[in-house]
């Protein structure tokens, strides 16, 4: 009762420095829950990649991974060859969901070249840069009236392309001089939501026969401006190149990475799926040892794999030309390191690591 006595009187003495130390301490608590709240909500709006979210920026040849799509034609191909890339408001995995607001873009085209590691831009500063480019894009059967070249973009409306490019790259006659481009973009792009919710803006991509084999590919890239909640960026590069023969129906599959390094010196490999026409392969993958880019799967193909998924089915569809998917394999664990370390190619191969084979 005494102890009890005393406290009342500390408190009615010191009413007003208690009073201070517990609203400092409300107002704390305020802050600190309206931080983690802001925190909270901020994580909502980030993009994740997982296999349960869903990505509202996409398309059927440009990803977040800058997928290459090589176009190998026969030799002595004699025409353009062309790509169409759309870009959707919905997630192609979950076609459902749509992003509920006009989507603003930015739509980037370069020239590039391939590098000790992907590839880099073309330098037109650099002589010999500016050279490959005038030389390779220029038809110059008729020494005297050489007739320049471009890559050339349109943007397509129920599948018909404009008169004009809205991107050309490469070598441009202005004033009746010699102009060469190698980088272009549309800051002002939009995919405005329909009335069903859903929106696609169609561009045709147009590389001359000039450009076949010439190691002059075009990087497109489309950039949200100012939305938070999606990618980054996707993206594609795009090429041509020639073989002596090519296989016009059915597909191959086969590892691209260079024979001069042992499987031993890769932490991942390349796998090329290659060919034209219709046809159901199956792709298959020894789970114990690699591991397919999920995300690359999920772009390419529109599948969502599951942990335990060692192989997909597709139907390839009739296609203009000879196209090509790319697909990494990671190796597995250390204990899939150790066994492929002791591979040969031709044993690596041999062991079906990863193959395309015909339904069963």
């Amino acid at each position: 009762m005494q102890k009890l006595k005393k406290v009342k009187k500390y408190l009615r003495k010191h009413i007003i420095a208690v009073w201070l130390i517990v609203s400092v301490v409300a107002f704390c608590g305020i802050i600190a829950y309206a931080k983690f709240d802001d925190s909270h909500n901020s994580t909502k709006r980030v993009v994740s990649t997982g296999t349960n979210d869903k990505i509202l920026f996409t398309s059927n040849l440009l990803t977040i991974s800058n997928s290459n799509h090589p176009k190998t034609v026969a030799k002595g191909y004699t025409a353009d060859s062309t790509y169409d890339i759309n870009i959707y408001n919905y997630d192609r995995t979950k076609p459902t969901s749509y992003y509920p607001n006009t989507i603003n873009y930015t739509l980037k085209a370069v020239l590039v070249k391939p590098g000790e590691s992907g590839t880099v831009e073309y330098d037109l500063s650099n002589p010999t840069d500016l050279n490959k480019i005038q030389t390779a894009l220029c038809d110059n059967t008729d020494e005297d009236n050489p007739v320049y070249k471009t890559i050339d973009i349109y943007e397509l409306t129920n599948e018909t392309p404009g008169n004009t490019p809205v991107i050309s790259l490469g070598n441009l006659i202005v004033d009746n001089n010699l102009t060469t481009k190698a980088e272009d973009s549309l800051s002002s792009e939009q995919l405005v939501p329909g009335v069903s919710g859903s929106a696609v803006k169609s561009y045709r991509v147009v590389i001359p026969k000039e450009a076949i084999d010439s190691n002059i590919y075009v990087k497109i890239t489309a950039e949200p401006n100012g939305h938070s909640d999606l990618p980054t960026s996707i993206g594609g590069i795009f090429y041509v190149q020639s073989q002596n023969k090519v296989e016009m129906n059915g597909w191959n599959g086969t590892f691209v990475d260079s024979r001069s390094i042992a499987p031993s010196g890769y932490d991942a490999f390349n796998f090329r799926i290659t060919g034209a026409g219709t046809a159901t392969k199956v792709l298959k993958w020894n789970s114990d040892y690699v591991q397919p880019n999920k995300q690359q799967i999920s772009e390419l193909f529109g599948v969502t794999l599951t942990a335990s998924t060692n192989q997909l089915s597709h139907t390839f569809p009739l296609q203009t030309g000879v196209y090509s998917y790319d697909i990494q394999f990671y190796v597995k664990d250390s204990a899939a390191r150790t066994y492929i370390n002791s591979l040969t190619w031709d044993q690596l191969i041999a062991a079906k690591i990863v193959s395309l084979e015909d339904p069963a």
